[in-house]
């Protein structure tokens, strides 16, 4: 049986996950635990996955039971934290040392499980004789090899062909071997958004216009955009100021649908917005950095760049798109359960920084 020494030796080798100059080395083994435990969920799900990922027919039947999975990574979790001197406070707070043991081994299981939910890699299988998806069983996709600047990322819940090859960060998977990517037959290259402004006026060019009824207008929420609240995102909407609004184009809401709204020449049009795309995957939110950045309202983001690690610190929600990127490239600071704040290594950082530039975002001292 391996000592902690020799445990947490051998799953840093396989995993290439290595020691941040910045930070203790609790934390550090707490990371890798987190990616460890990542890998193992993986491994669950690897010999059930599809070709098609739209095609569940074939697959109602089949898939892992959700309840399964927490288990047996709760099982797995516990092994990992008491066999290993990590820092507890990094999967959850508590004040009870008899606690631990129970929770935060369950936290830990639940949090991998719904990270790998919300990148995309265990969708949720149908049930029989229905078309909703069962809350119950998921399974993994086949694995796909995106391409950034010099780094591959690996999607999907498969075992990789490569696997000496790759080198884990959060939840995710890239490969770094430049020669190694030159033979990889790519699924996709990633593709970066557009300029801001060549987005806004593309959106408003294209939107379906039509003229709506003043007291439709006053049911809506209208985003302030200039509002210091964009950091606390619910607070931007503002109830019904339609009336005092000057010509211009703005966002409004009613329940989980979004509208944009065009007021000149004191005459008023709307465009109804698609709820899936623009409230599921979060993407209104790449609306209203665009209009912030039409109106020249700076959007910041804090970050600090060390020899070996990125610090990075969100003060506004981004798009479910992005927040993904984050995920596969870096783990959350200090604890599991911080939204805002994130450690990567520097190269990565270097691979996915583009994206949040293009959103708008503005450097600014951690």
């Amino acid at each position: 049986m391996l000592n902690e020494y020799e445990l947490v030796k051998r799953i840093s080798s396989d995993l290439k996950i290595f020691k941040f100059s910045c930070e203790s080395n609790e934390t550090y083994k707490s990371r890798l635990i987190y990616s460890a435990v990542a890998e193992w969920a993986r491994s669950m799900l690897s010999n059930k996955s599809f070709f098609d990922v739209n095609n569940y027919e074939n697959y109602k039947d089949k898939g892992v039971d959700k309840l399964h999975i927490i288990k047996r990574l709760t099982q797995i979790s516990h092994a990992m934290i008491f066999s290993i001197y990590c820092e507890r406070r990094w999967f959850e707070k508590f004040t009870n040392e008899i606690e631990i043991a129970k929770d935060i081994s369950g936290d830990l299981a639940k949090k991998v499980l719904k990270d790998m939910i919300f990148i995309n890699e265990f969708p949720k299988v149908k049930q029989d004789n229905t078309n909703e998806l069962g809350r119950h069983r998921h399974i993994s996709i086949p694995n796909r090899y995106i391409l950034f600047n010099k780094r591959c990322l690996i999607l999907g819940g498969g075992q990789s062909d490569y696997k000496d090859k790759i080198i884990f960060s959060g939840c995710g998977r890239w490969i770094e071997d430049n020669n190694l990517i030159k033979k990889i037959k790519f699924t996709d290259e990633y593709c970066l958004q557009l300029d801001l402004k060549i987005y806004y006026n593309s959106l408003i060019k294209n939107a379906a216009w039509s003229k709506t009824e003043s007291l439709f207008l006053k049911q809506l929420k209208i985003f302030d955009l200039k509002s210091s609240y964009f950091n606390q995102y619910e607070k931007g909407w503002v109830i019904d100021y339609s009336n005092s609004l000057e010509d211009d184009v703005y966002i409004g809401k009613k329940d989980n649908s979004y509208y944009l709204i065009k007021k000149y020449l004191n005459k008023m049009e709307i465009a109804s917005l698609n709820s899936e795309w623009y409230g599921n995957e979060r993407e209104i939110l790449r609306v209203i950095y665009s209009m912030r950045k039409i109106k020249n309202i700076q959007t910041f983001y804090k970050l600090n760049v060390g020899n070996d690690f990125v610090k990075i610190k969100l003060e506004n929600p981004v798009p479910k798109s992005e927040e993904i990127i984050l995920k596969l490239a870096s783990w959350e600071l200090e604890n599991m359960n911080n939204k805002n704040e994130r450690i990567m290594r520097v190269d990565l950082w270097n691979e996915i920084k583009e994206i949040f530039i293009l959103l708008g975002l503005t450097e600014k001292e951690y």
